[in-house]
C-alpha cells in the first residue's frame, strides 16, 4: 500500500500529461468536425388542433437544416433519416411559432453532439375549418394509338371531401388525378393520389389539407374499332293484299367501337326491320344506340332503312279493283264504298234501266 502512495502526486501529473497528449493526439489524427443535413419536418398531435374545429397552415419552409459535430471518421456515415425533425402542436404559443425538436437515432447518438435545427421555430396560421365537397375529376397522359380510343372511365370513389383553413379551402377549384395510357389496348385499372388546382389551373400542394379520401381507385376501358356489315332482318308483315320486296339500308356498313375482346369478332350485325301493316314503300329510321349492346358505339347515330313494298298480283282481278285493297282511309273502292274487302264484298250489280233498255 505505501508503494502505491509513494510520488502520488507525480504519478497523478503524469497520468494527467499522458490523457493530455492522448487527447491532443487523437484530436489531431481523428477530430470532431461540423456538418449538415436537411430533413422535412413532420407534424405532431394535429388533432389537438382539429379537435377545437381549427385547422393551421404552415407558413414557414417544411424543410429544416440541421446541424450536428461528429468525429471525421464518422462522418460519412451520417444520413438524413438518422435524424427526426418535428413540431408538436401542443408546444403552439400565442405568437403561432412552434419550437422545433430534433432527436438523433440511438445507434448514432453516441458520437454525434451539437445537434441544433436552423430555424429553431415554425411558424403556422391557425384558422376556422372549412370543409368542401368535389367532383373527382380525371386527367389522361399519353395516348393508345390511332386504332383504339379511351371508352369509361370508372372512379371510386368520385367524391371527396377537403378540408382546411377558409382561405385554403376557397381556393381550390378542381380535384383530379392523373391517369397514364401508356399506350394500353386493353381495360386497365390503378390508384393515383389526388391533385388539387386552384382558380387559376395552377397546382396547388396539398399539404395543409385534409381529405376524406386521398387515394383513388381507377378503371378505363379502352376501345377498338372494327368494320361491320349490316345485316337487315324482317320482323311483323305487310297488309293483306300487299307483298315485301326488299330493303335497303344506307349506311351498309358502319364501324362499331368498343371493347377490343368484344368486336374484334363482329363482322355482321343484325338489324331488325319491323314492316308490320306496311303499304308502301317506307323509309325508316333505326337508332343504333337502340338496337347495339351496352358498352358498344357506332360511328353513326341513326340509319335509313327504304323498305319497297308492292300490290300482291292475287288481289287484282276483276272482282276486286286495286283501289279496294287501299287502306280505307286513303281511298274508296270504285263504288264509292270504304272498307276492306271482305266488308264491301262483291261489286254490285247495276240493274238496267229503261233508257238503256231501248
Amino acid at each position: 500500500m505505501q508503494k502505491l502512495t509513494e510520488n502520488l502526486s507525480l504519478k497523478l501529473l503524469s497520468l494527467g500529461i499522458a490523457f493530455i497528449i492522448w487527447t491532443f493526439i487523437t484530436n489531431t489524427i481523428n477530430p470532431m468536425v461540423s456538418g449538415f443535413v436537411s430533413v422535412p419536418v413532420s407534424i405532431e398531435n394535429e388533432s389537438y388542433i382539429l379537435n377545437q374545429n381549427k385547422t393551421y397552415v404552415v407558413i414557414d419552409s417544411r424543410i429544416i437544416k440541421v446541424t450536428y459535430m461528429v468525429k471525421s471518421d464518422s462522418q460519412t456515415m451520417i444520413r438524413q433519416n438518422d435524424f427526426k425533425v418535428y413540431v408538436d402542436l401542443k408546444d403552439l404559443e400565442s405568437t403561432n411559432s412552434l419550437p422545433i425538436h430534433v432527436t438523433v437515432s440511438s445507434d448514432k447518438e453516441d458520437y454525434i453532439s451539437n445537434v441544433l435545427p436552423e430555424p429553431q421555430f415554425l411558424h403556422v396560421e391557425i384558422d376556422d375549418v372549412s370543409r368542401n365537397e368535389f367532383e373527382v375529376q380525371y386527367d389522361l397522359r399519353g395516348d393508345v394509338g390511332l386504332e383504339h380510343s379511351v371508352g369509361s372511365v370508372i372512379l371510386s370513389p368520385n367524391v371527396v371531401y377537403v378540408s382546411g383553413s377558409d382561405v385554403s379551402v376557397d381556393n381550390v377549384d378542381r380535384v383530379s388525378i392523373e391517369i397514364p395510357l401508356n399506350d394500353k389496348e386493353e381495360m386497365f385499372s390503378g390508384v393515383a393520389k389526388i391533385r388539387l388546382f386552384g382558380k387559376d389551373g395552377a397546382p396547388i400542394p396539398n399539404a395543409g389539407y385534409v381529405f376524406s379520401a386521398e387515394d383513388i381507385n381507377y378503371s378505363v376501358t379502352i376501345n377498338s374499332r372494327s368494320s361491320v356489315k349490316l345485316n337487315p332482318v324482317i320482323e311483323g308483315t305487310v297488309q293483306e293484299g300487299f307483298l315485301y320486296e326488299n330493303v335497303v339500308l344506307n349506311p351498309s356498313n358502319v364501324m362499331l367501337i368498343g371493347p377490343k375482346s368484344v368486336v374484334q369478332n363482329m363482322y355482321v350485325y343484325d338489324v331488325p326491320i319491323d314492316i308490320e301493316g306496311l303499304t308502301g314503300n317506307t323509309e325508316i329510321t333505326v337508332n343504333m344506340s337502340e338496337i347495339l349492346p351496352k358498352g358498344i358505339a357506332s360511328s353513326v347515330d341513326t340509319i335509313k332503312a327504304t323498305v319497297h313494298v308492292g300490290v300482291d298480283p292475287s288481289y287484282i282481278n276483276a272482282e276486286t279493283p286495286i283501289a279496294r285493297i287501299v287502306p280505307v282511309e286513303e281511298t274508296a273502292d270504285a263504288y264509292g264504298r270504304k272498307g276492306s274487302i271482305e266488308e264491301l264484298g262483291p261489286p254490285p250489280i247495276e240493274e238496267a234501266t229503261d233508257s238503256d233498255i231501248e
